[in-house]
């Protein structure tokens, strides 16, 4: 399923939108740079967005994947972030990007300090 809406279509990345995210960033590079990250080397090749565009290769759903926390455990809550898009003008693309290593590092240390400060089921 492709959410589509008449300003707005969002698409899971795939190899064959190499191209169009390196013409994307190198367009736009300058004017993105004072609130990007560091960029892993190769970010503005064609490889790096092939791989990218690879390594998730499934749709998954949301729900599936919460419906296993605090299972079988007595839970207050779940919690999760799902995003909302709104403007206008045009907007026409949305992208969302992470980098494993600095993302996962982020969850653990902010998973380490839930643990500390609450008496929790699961993180």
């Amino acid at each position: 399923m492709t959410p589509t809406t008449s300003r707005l279509r969002l698409e899971r990345l795939r190899p064959d939108h190499a191209e169009r995210m390196v013409a994307f960033h190198e367009r736009n590079r300058e004017h993105l740079r004072s609130t990007s990250p560091p960029r892993p080397a190769g970010y503005y090749g064609l490889p790096f967005w092939r791989e990218a565009g690879a390594r998730q290769a499934e749709p998954f759903d949301t729900g599936a994947e919460l419906a296993g926390f605090g299972a079988g455990v007595d839970v207050g809550a779940v919690v999760s972030f799902t995003g909302v898009v709104r403007g206008t003008g045009g907007l026409a693309r949305m992208e969302i990007e992470h980098y494993p290593g600095m993302t996962e590092t982020a969850i653990a240390r902010y998973a380490e300090e839930a643990r500390s400060r609450w008496d929790l089921a699961d993180v």
